[in-house]
């Protein structure tokens, strides 16, 4: 599943959208409807639990042996486009991910968030950032703190990397790495026929 933030009317939401096994996205609200569900458990706003049972004797398509899917990760963190650069980065904080996906409203990646796009902003605005933030090797994390109130208020869009590596869950992982390490990216959004994220894949 995913779990997506954005705001509606000046509040900050987080949207969960269930990557179903019948093979269609849809939201929790709409999973739990479904005659199949043995129900769910959300743990908390920032994680759930999605437990689907499918009619007897039909089980859900696995991923072929030597693809993408058997290797990315289901369950992506992502933010909407409108959403304030403030939320994106308390999400950053809270979840500890080194690049966050933005979504468009059908859930099709159109950038994403890395913490050196917040600290080049920075830097371009003229802000103190901390000693060690932008190491290359081991940087400290991007506290939320560091960022100023009208930075904060700037929508991610504003912000955010256009560029959006993808791959399909059905291409083949080999190619993919090969893909990864040829143009130097550490992370691959997985995305379905329709262009929407169903995960990540990382070196």
């Amino acid at each position: 599943h995913r779990v997506v933030a954005e705001e509606v009317g000046g509040r900050r939401l987080r949207r969960f959208v269930v990557d179903c096994p019948r093979g269609r996205s849809k939201d929790l609200s709409d999973c739990g409807r479904c005659a199949d569900c043995r129900g769910y458990t959300l743990r908390s706003l920032e994680t759930s639990t999605i437990v689907c049972s499918l009619p007897a004797g039909a089980v859900p398509t696995g991923a072929a042996a030597g693809t993408v899917g058997t290797a990315m990760l289901r369950d992506v963190v992502c933010v909407a486009v409108e959403l304030l650069l403030g939320g994106a980065l308390d999400l950053i904080a809270d979840q500890r991910q080194r690049g966050v996906p933005v979504l468009d409203q059908s859930d099709r990646p159109v950038g994403v968030l890395y913490p050196s796009d917040v600290l080049a902003l920075l830097r371009a605005r003229g802000v103190a950032i901390p000693v060690g933030a932008d190491s290359g090797v081991s940087p400290r994390p991007l506290e939320p703190a560091w960022v100023p109130a009208e930075v904060r208020k700037l929508p991610v869009r504003d912000v955010m990397t256009r560029t959006v590596h993808t791959v399909r869950e059905t291409d083949a992982l080999d190619d993919a790495r090969v893909r990864m390490a040829a143009e130097r990216v550490p992370r691959l959004m997985v995305v379905d026929g329709e262009g929407r994220i169903i995960g990540a894949m990382h070196l």
